[in-house]
């Protein structure tokens, strides 16, 4: 009699799904998703802020907020500005997140100001982003 249960035996089976080219994707969108809730977790506790606190302050629910920190969940972007408010999120917040280097020095520069000191355009320093980010 035939066995019709015969079923591929995977001794891998992350390096099977890896081998499939959404599983980078994913994986990616995850990682950014898990550091975001990271970086917000880690500011929340250093200002001695609980989930009920944020989400009080940011008008959503606690369980919204714990889904955020464990990266379960996409944040919609009026979400994630409510909670960079009431954080006080900075570049360099960002820069952990998606992985660039943040300024070092930031100057604007107006037409008087460069008229008036254009010897002083070489001190200007700007950011490096690594090859790594992607900006939408």
């Amino acid at each position: 009699m035939k066995n019709i249960n015969q079923k591929k035996l995977v001794a891998d089976p992350m390096a099977e799904a890896r081998q499939n080219p959404k599983f980078l994707s994913y994986s990616q969108e995850a990682a950014n998703r898990i550091k975001l809730g990271v970086e917000i977790y880690n500011i929340r506790m250093s200002q001695n802020m609980s989930q009920q606190e944020l989400a009080r302050i940011t008008k959503t629910t606690q369980k919204m907020i714990s889904n955020i920190e464990s990266g379960s969940v996409d944040v919609r972007f009026s979400t994630l500005n409510k909670i960079k408010e009431a954080l006080n999120f900075r570049v360099e917040n960002w820069s952990r997140i998606y992985n660039f280097l943040a300024p070092i020095e930031f100057c604007w520069v107006g037409d008087n100001w460069a008229e008036e000191n254009n010897k002083n355009l070489n001190k200007i320093t700007s950011f490096v982003m690594s090859n790594e980010v992607l900006l939408n």
